[in-house]
């Protein structure tokens, strides 16, 4: 006599939920950004990082920029002046800003998603290819903004212009000119952190758009701003070890340097250099692990769903069952 068959039993939550944890990142899942370490060990990348930002150094140098007046606090006074060169420098950081930061922020998702760090050559192909749409992203904010800008400067001329109503047409503009000054703040201030992310979604999506990235970016940086903070400050303390190691083999460089009578000025400055790459190299491949965090608390996408091209990778034929069955 067969013995009867019991019920199923069903999991508690408690069960269901330790069910799909497969490992400690299910919990945790800033945990990945650990994985974006692994490009400040990456010598192809770290190379490349160093040569960008000497080769940018130089630019400016060439071009004759006082670095410090581009931060100062009249900065600004000699920024627009017809004679100076600041705007150009400007304009050239820019130009070698945008495809490194979209490379690196590439190369960061990836690795934060759990893959291997991507071709190098396959890297920059595809930077080359969505290169203009980053360009827009940079720009848009500032069109964005330029309509509250003209509003609020029309307004403000046309209550100069309303002599005989002063001062009540100085309260009344104030109603139009205030608000417009705020959102176009918003806008600027907001994207400090809108671009970066939007940059992010631009290389991880496979049909990307401009405004669509940088929409998100904005959703993620202005309504999510406490957890952009929060995984900020980890990307950083993750990162903060790797740095020390570094600076810790640059001045072990340098004391050998000094040891061999190799030890010079150009010496260091190429040895601070290298420092300062990694660790904008680094920084900001976390920001395309950031984004990722950010992606799935807002919307529920795995991290993992990461669009990666080919490469020209083609998968090898499946044996058949039949040759199987003949060779045994």
């Amino acid at each position: 006599m067969e013995a009867p068959e019991l019920p199923p039993v069903s999991p508690t939550p408690e069960q269901s939920l330790l069910a799909n944890l497969r490992n400690w990142t299910d919990v945790f899942p800033w945990l990945r950004l650990v994985k974006v370490c692994r490009v400040a060990g990456g010598p192809v990348w770290i190379v490349h990082s160093v040569a960008a930002l000497v080769l940018w150094w130089m630019g400016l140098r060439l071009l004759h920029v006082d670095l410090g007046g581009m931060v100062s606090d009249d900065g600004y006074r000699r920024l627009f002046a017809p004679s100076s060169f600041e705007v150009v420098g400007i304009l050239w950081t820019w130009l070698l800003a945008l495809p490194h930061m979209m490379a690196f922020v590439r190369v960061g998702a990836l690795l934060t998603a759990g893959r291997e760090i991507p071709s190098y050559l396959g890297t920059w192909k595809l930077v080359g290819r969505r290169l203009s749409l980053g360009a827009l992203i940079l720009i848009l904010p500032v069109l964005s903004s330029l309509p509250f800008v003209i509003a609020a400067w029309v307004c403000t001329t046309l209550a100069s212009w309303l002599v005989f109503a002063q001062p009540m047409a100085d309260w009344v503009s104030m109603l139009w000119i205030v608000p417009s000054l705020i959102v176009a703040g918003l806008l600027l201030v907001g994207a400090k952190a809108a671009v970066p992310l939007a940059l992010v979604s631009l290389m991880t999506e496979a049909k990307p758009d401009a405004m669509d990235s940088l929409s998100r970016g904005y959703e993620y940086a202005l309504r999510r701003l406490p957890q952009v903070i929060g995984y900020a400050l980890v990307a950083i303390m993750m990162a903060l070890p790797v740095l020390l190691g570094w600076g810790l083999v640059l001045l072990t460089a340098w004391w050998v340097a000094i040891v061999s009578g190799a030890a010079s000025g150009k010496v260091m400055w190429l040895l601070i250099m290298t420092g300062a790459a990694i660790a904008m190299m680094l920084i900001t491949a976390m920001i395309g692990g950031v984004y990722l965090l950010l992606r799935r608390s807002a919307g529920g996408q795995e991290i993992a769903d990461v669009w990666a091209e080919s490469e020209g990778w083609i998968a090898p034929p499946m044996p058949s069952v039949r040759q199987n069955k003949l060779s045994s």
